[in-house]
């Protein structure tokens, strides 16, 4: 099945006096991070789409449009013999920009993450155009989960600026696309930038940018449980939290798990979102609700889940940021029958995924524990947007 997610960027930006040339230029030099300076704007919102609108661009009478897209096989505009093709840092994704109309001071620029001042900033443009007229550019690269490493920026003829983060956390999964008309703000600016990252009810869109945890919450959601603690050795306090619907009545809702990382100016940046992580409340048979608690431990986000009826289970799932991302890095599964032993002597898997590690412990008839314990080699890790807490597959 092909996996294609698409992100629209619908800009309102100018169409005056359009030439029909564009040039590229490559340039390494160390480029200093800037604010936009986003003023006159009138923003309107639909379902499905955020739109921002320049008043300066309106008054005028002039606009043009941006859509960006992205896709993990090739898009059918590379055989365009007019597709100007990039290299990004890396390859295996596609991002393909497509100009109507004219924009300017179009920039592909690589990223780097500052430990000094806690942020992202920018490190070289690696690609430029002066101006670009009805053309379509198609970036080959990869979408990190986690710290991105590339961007593109562009004015409008009047000099308004916009941007997109290259990130997997800026797109929604599945095949519905999303609409965004927005301004974004340059990486080191603070302000708080709404990104529609899903368009299903049942997974919507949360900032990617916030004060607090509070302004992460979307419009009919509640926060069911979070944590506090540094996973990313900066020693700052990021926040992993679950939030649920507020009228789950049947408890049958997917519920949300999401990490911020807090930056140097005390905001928080979004870092990963999924919905497949965290079991729903009626899926813990007699017991009840099955969520038990969201930790964070050694620098790890540790899941606790707890449920059945005479015979128990539980499954503690343990996460942590590896390079550019968030993977599964320990697991624990275990059951017991309450009527002859308990959790202490349940059967129990226990394994460390990381070093490839494992122990088994299981009881005999007699109540008698014996316990196993091997290497099974070191395995290629799960993704945490990948991982699915009720699939009956083994996922590790």
């Amino acid at each position: 099945m092909k996996k294609i997610i698409v992100t629209l960027l619908l800009l309102s930006l100018l169409t005056v006096g359009c030439s029909e040339n564009s040039s590229l230029k490559t340039n390494n030099q160390v480029v200093e991070p800037t604010q936009n300076q986003i003023k006159n704007e009138q923003e309107t919102q639909n379902q499905g789409t955020n739109s921002i609108e320049s008043k300066a661009d309106i008054q005028n009478e002039t606009k043009s449009r941006v859509v960006i897209k992205t896709y993990y096989e090739e898009p059918t505009s590379l055989k365009d013999k007019n597709t100007i093709i990039l290299k990004g840092l890396s390859k295996g994704e596609f991002i393909e920009v497509v100009v109507e109309g004219e924009i300017k001071d179009f920039k592909h620029v690589e990223l780097k993450w500052d430990e000094k001042q806690n942020t992202l900033i920018e490190k070289r443009i690696i690609n430029k155009f002066d101006t670009l007229i009805n053309k379509t550019i198609v970036i080959q690269t990869y979408l990190p989960d986690g710290i991105p490493s590339e961007k593109i920026q562009w004015q409008t003829i009047s000099g308004k600026p916009y941007e997109f983060i290259i990130a997997e956390n800026n797109l929604g999964k599945g095949q519905k696309e999303e609409i965004f008309t927005e301004e974004l703000p340059s990486v080191s600016a603070t302000a708080s930038t709404s990104v529609q990252n899903s368009a299903d009810d049942n997974n919507p869109p949360i900032p990617t940018k916030g004060k607090d945890l509070k302004g992460f919450i979307p419009e009919g959601w509640k926060i069911k449980s979070s944590v506090e603690g540094d996973l990313n050795k900066d020693s700052l306090p990021d926040i992993a939290a679950v939030i649920e619907k507020e009228d789950d009545t049947d408890s049958s809702f997917p519920r949300i798990l999401f990490v911020l990382v807090q930056d140097k100016d005390k905001s928080y940046t979004l870092t990963v979102k999924t919905a497949t992580a965290i079991m729903k409340a009626n899926e813990g048979g007699v017991w009840g609700d099955p969520f038990e608690t969201i930790s964070v431990d050694r620098g790890s986000i540790l899941l606790r889940f707890y449920g059945g009826s005479n015979w128990r289970w539980y499954k503690h799932y343990r996460f942590k940021f590896q390079e550019d991302g968030w993977y599964l890095i320990g697991a624990t599964l275990g059951s017991f029958f309450t009527g002859t032993t308990t959790e202490e002597n349940a059967d129990e898997e226990d394994y460390n995924l990381l070093t490839g590690d494992y122990v088994i412990k299981k009881a005999d008839e007699k109540g008698n524990v014996n316990t196993t314990k091997d290497n099974r080699g070191v395995r290629k890790l799960l993704n945490l947007k990948e991982f699915k807490v009720d699939s009956e597959e083994n996922q590790f």
